[in-house]
């Protein structure tokens, strides 16, 4: 996939449907709630429910919905997701499409850096990417939790190759260059080897 193409998902994010609900396009407050719980990747029936508590309603409600009225039907639904869950493969096979949803939506593009720092930040990406959009981007605090995820990766991506500090490789093309010459190499061995 090109980085054209990776960037033309933004406008259209795939649905996606686990355990019965519609989990919503993966926002920074999402990440930064899967982050808090230590549940982005799912390993266990009870991750994966609160998983997808988290994801199928906006980021800011989480707060609210798990001390309100909400919260007794979540727990009437947790008990049938946990039902389902019991059974290793349904729930290897519900574990597998949240994994993808996560991966679909926190997609980066292929960048090289300018600079050689080895920083490795023990602060997690979705924390680094909320400041970074509030102090450089001019994003609003109160506006930051609910901006797309995706969307919000490609504004610190591009704000960080305006300054010179990455530059954003199209790998896709790299990749299908490289395919067309391997096989215009194995028609030219074929025929070779035919004669």
């Amino acid at each position: 996939m090109t980085v054209l193409d990776q960037y033309r998902t933004l406008t259209l994010p795939l649905p996606y449907r686990v355990l019965g609900q519609r989990l919503l396009p993966l926002t920074i407050g999402h990440m930064l709630i899967l982050d808090r719980l230590d549940i982005r990747d799912v390993r266990s029936p009870e991750n994966l429910i609160l998983a997808v508590t988290a994801c199928s309603q906006p980021s800011e409600d989480y707060e609210r919905f798990f001390t309100s009225w909400r919260a007794v039907l979540a727990r009437m639904w947790t008990r049938k997701a946990r039902r389902i869950l019991a059974d290793p493969v349904r729930f290897e096979e519900r574990a597998w499409l949240f994994r993808e949803y996560i991966e679909e939506n926190t997609e980066r593009p292929e960048y090289t850096s300018s600079s050689d720092t080895g920083s490795d930040s023990i602060i997690p990406f979705a924390q680094s990417l909320r400041v970074t959009m509030i102090s450089k981007l001019g994003y609003r605090p109160q506006d930051v939790n609910g901006t797309l995820y995706k969307q919000a990766v490609w504004d610190y991506f591009t704000y960080c190759e305006q300054e010179g500090g990455i530059t954003i490789s199209d790998v896709g093309d790299r990749f299908s260059e490289e395919i067309e010459r391997m096989e215009a190499l194995h028609r030219e061995r074929m025929a070779k080897g035919a004669k």
